[in-house]
Protein backbone atom coordinates (compact mmCIF):
# COMPACT_ATOMS: atom_id res chain seq x y z
CA UNK A 1 0.00 0.00 0.00
CA UNK A 2 1.35 3.41 -1.00
CA UNK A 3 1.55 6.18 1.55
CA UNK A 4 0.78 9.27 -0.47
CA UNK A 5 -1.33 12.32 0.12
CA UNK A 6 -4.27 13.15 -2.08
CA UNK A 7 -2.40 16.28 -3.21
CA UNK A 8 0.65 14.23 -4.21
CA UNK A 9 -1.58 11.89 -6.16
CA UNK A 10 -3.18 14.87 -7.91
CA UNK A 11 0.22 16.37 -8.71
CA UNK A 12 1.36 13.08 -10.25
CA UNK A 13 -1.72 13.02 -12.49
CA UNK A 14 -1.15 16.61 -13.61
CA UNK A 15 2.21 15.59 -15.04
CA UNK A 16 0.48 13.24 -17.47
CA UNK A 17 -0.38 14.68 -20.90
CA UNK A 18 -4.08 15.22 -21.60
CA UNK A 19 -5.84 12.95 -24.14
CA UNK A 20 -5.84 15.77 -26.70
CA UNK A 21 -2.11 16.34 -26.17
CA UNK A 22 -1.49 12.61 -26.61
CA UNK A 23 -3.52 12.69 -29.84
CA UNK A 24 -1.47 15.60 -31.21
CA UNK A 25 1.77 13.83 -30.30
CA UNK A 26 0.53 10.61 -31.92
CA UNK A 27 -0.39 12.42 -35.15
CA UNK A 28 2.98 14.18 -35.20
CA UNK A 29 4.83 10.88 -34.83
CA UNK A 30 2.60 9.13 -37.39
CA UNK A 31 3.15 11.82 -40.02
CA UNK A 32 6.73 12.74 -39.10
CA UNK A 33 5.63 16.36 -38.60
CA UNK A 34 5.95 18.70 -35.63
CA UNK A 35 3.25 19.09 -33.00
CA UNK A 36 2.94 22.72 -34.11
CA UNK A 37 2.16 21.59 -37.66
CA UNK A 38 -0.52 19.22 -36.38
CA UNK A 39 -2.05 22.04 -34.33
CA UNK A 40 -2.14 24.22 -37.44
CA UNK A 41 -4.01 21.45 -39.28
CA UNK A 42 -6.47 21.05 -36.45
CA UNK A 43 -7.00 24.81 -36.27
CA UNK A 44 -7.79 24.94 -39.98
CA UNK A 45 -4.79 27.16 -40.77
CA UNK A 46 -3.04 24.63 -42.99
CA UNK A 47 -3.87 21.35 -44.65
CA UNK A 48 -1.43 18.45 -44.94
CA UNK A 49 -0.20 17.15 -48.25
CA UNK A 50 -2.49 14.52 -49.87
CA UNK A 51 -0.09 11.68 -49.00
CA UNK A 52 -0.09 12.70 -45.33
CA UNK A 53 -3.90 12.92 -45.38
CA UNK A 54 -3.98 9.35 -46.73
CA UNK A 55 -1.63 8.16 -43.98
CA UNK A 56 -3.86 9.69 -41.29
CA UNK A 57 -7.02 8.30 -42.88
CA UNK A 58 -5.56 4.80 -43.10
CA UNK A 59 -4.26 4.85 -39.51
CA UNK A 60 -7.65 5.82 -38.08
CA UNK A 61 -9.85 4.09 -40.68
CA UNK A 62 -11.42 7.38 -41.76
CA UNK A 63 -12.57 8.83 -45.07
CA UNK A 64 -9.73 11.11 -46.23
CA UNK A 65 -12.14 13.55 -47.88
CA UNK A 66 -13.81 14.22 -44.52
CA UNK A 67 -10.64 14.91 -42.51
CA UNK A 68 -10.06 18.55 -43.42
CA UNK A 69 -13.28 20.19 -44.60
CA UNK A 70 -12.90 23.56 -46.29
CA UNK A 71 -13.64 26.55 -44.09
CA UNK A 72 -13.24 24.51 -40.87
CA UNK A 73 -11.33 27.03 -38.74
CA UNK A 74 -11.54 26.32 -34.99
CA UNK A 75 -9.61 29.21 -33.47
Amino acid sequence: MRKISLREMYDELRKEPSPSRKFIRELAELTNRSELTVRLWLGGHHEPEPLVTQIIAKAYDLDPSALFPKGDNHD
